[in-house]
């Protein structure tokens, strides 16, 4: 009968490991707590999903959701022996504003190849390099796109994401004549009024309880 050997427990190199696990952790929830901020920023509170575990998300509610699976992020960050030999302090903000950025970076690269991705499978895409130029492109985005509707049924606008031509494309917008701009409102008022109409044919579907008694 073989006996189990005992376990030798790992070497520890650093006084007050209760202590420094609390660091840590307080540290990662300030990371954790700034790529939260910067997410929001992006996209409401009440269109972000976590879970804890999976690798694909699933819609049944929407067939035509996209599942664009999970995208892993890392951050790599190297300390001089040196510096904690000198017990600099000032690593530790250099190290969440490293980790912050990076993950930030990361982020905003996977929502916009995301979302190109989307447009160039469905063809909803324009071009500013057609007659017309940017103004033109403009017109045809706002007659392709459809607006949504929060859940106090406030129908939000669609967002404009340039580089760094921003000013140059704004200028171009309201350089434009009065039967552009005139045109630029009757097609956001034919939206909004979509917009309510897809609401109200989304709440019919739903029976309430007052209704079924």
């Amino acid at each position: 009968m073989k006996t189990k050997k005992s376990h030798t427990p790992r070497p520890e190199y650093f006084e007050l490991p209760a202590e420094s696990g609390g660091v840590n952790e307080a540290i990662i929830e300030t990371v954790r707590a700034l790529q939260r901020q910067f997410i929001n920023q992006k996209m409401p509170e009440d269109n972000t999903l976590r879970y804890t575990h999976g690798r694909a998300w699933s819609n049944r509610s929407n067939p035509e959701a996209v599942d664009g699976g999970f995208h892993e992020h890392s951050a790599e960050w190297a300390t001089p022996f040196q510096d904690l030999i000198d017990g600099d302090l000032t690593l530790i903000p250099k190290f969440v504003k490293h980790v912050t950025e990076e993950f930030q970076r990361q982020f905003t690269e996977m929502i916009y190849s995301t979302v190109e991705k989307v447009t160039l499978t469905t063809g909803n895409v324009v071009s500013a390099h057609q007659p017309g130029g940017f103004p033109a492109a403009f017109l045809e985005m706002l007659r392709k796109v459809e607006f949504g509707v929060d859940k106090k049924g406030n129908v939000s606008l669609p967002e404009l994401h340039t580089g760094s031509d921003a000013k140059k494309l704004i200028e171009q917008l309201q350089a434009q004549p009065s039967e552009f701009k005139e045109e630029v409102e009757r097609i956001k008022a034919e939206k909004i009024e979509a917009a309510h109409a897809r609401e109200t044919e989304r709440k019919a579907k739903f029976k309430s309880k007052k209704s079924e008694s």
